[in-house]
């Protein structure tokens, strides 16, 4: 099986070079030179800084009470780790509830990564750049009072909907993407993916396992999107598992892409 660390280096010291070049752009609305984008992994379907046999399985919306726990004990059998995208007052009211605190302890417990993606779920270009700033704060703040002086960053950030980062156009930038990406970017890498496995439409697990395997068919890699509040989700990810590993695919990280395309871990970036 092919390694996933053989393919960096090169473009490690390209990314880098990118990612240089951010800190002397110039503010000026005048200024003819192009623009440099908010520190972000985008919605493209076969991602060019990742090879083709790339994987990366995240869970948004956790924890919940019947779901979350369940993918957790998929993934610790089969061995693979995940990126879990937390809210923390949506299927779930985490400031209040002691087995979905434990849940996350068991998340970061078991090595998968963490990510936020909002307390509570809303479309933040409807927000004002406070009240983004709050649901971002809101989970940080919570995820390390449970997890104590261990807690990680939480530099993955996941907007809901994928909004507004999902129309965004390089270099010309809607008034909600330069609200939402100038907080967003003070406190993380914003990951959007490249298979979005639709499972909050499925009834069953063979629902679940066609979106993703129709898109991989079609030359599809990198990023999945996946829920982990949904039976459907739980009942397809071993045989989707075994079905990616079987076609050869290396089932990494969120981290790992971070790494690939700009050469440096998502806490490295944004210096926290």
């Amino acid at each position: 099986m092919p390694t996933f660390h053989s393919w960096q280096p090169a473009l490690f010291a390209i990314s880098f070079g990118v990612l240089a070049a951010c800190g002397d752009a110039s503010s000026d609305l005048n200024d003819q030179e192009p623009r440099i984008d908010p520190l972000m992994l985008d919605f493209a379907a076969r991602p060019s800084y990742l090879p083709d046999h790339f994987i990366a399985l995240t869970f948004d919306d956790v924890p919940d009470w019947n779901h979350t726990a369940r993918v957790l004990d998929v993934l610790n059998e089969k061995n693979v780790t995940a990126t879990f995208f937390i809210n923390t007052s949506n299927w779930s009211n985490v400031p209040t509830e002691a087995p979905m605190q434990e849940l996350i302890r068991r998340m970061a417990r078991e090595g998968h990564e963490l990510g936020n993606h909002t307390a509570r779920h809303p479309h933040l270009g409807a927000l004002s750049a406070a009240d983004i700033e709050h649901e971002i704060a809101t989970v940080e703040r919570l995820t390390a009072q449970i997890l104590g002086p261990a807690a990680p960053p939480l530099n993955l950030v996941r907007a809901p909907y994928g909004e507004p980062y999902r129309d965004h156009v390089p270099g010309f930038p809607t008034p909600e993407f330069e609200k939402v990406a100038s907080v967003v970017a003070r406190h993380g890498v914003h990951i959007g993916w490249a298979i979005d496995a639709f499972d909050y439409t499925c009834p069953d697990a063979a629902c679940v396992t066609n979106n993703v395997m129709q898109r991989v068919d079609a030359g599809a890699y990198g990023i999945v999107l996946m829920h982990g509040v949904y039976a459907a989700t739980v009942d397809a990810l071993p045989s989707l598992i075994d079905t990616l590993r079987d076609r050869g695919f290396v089932l990494g990280t969120v981290e790992d892409a971070v790494e690939a395309r700009y050469g440096a871990s998502s806490r490295e970036l944004v210096g926290r």
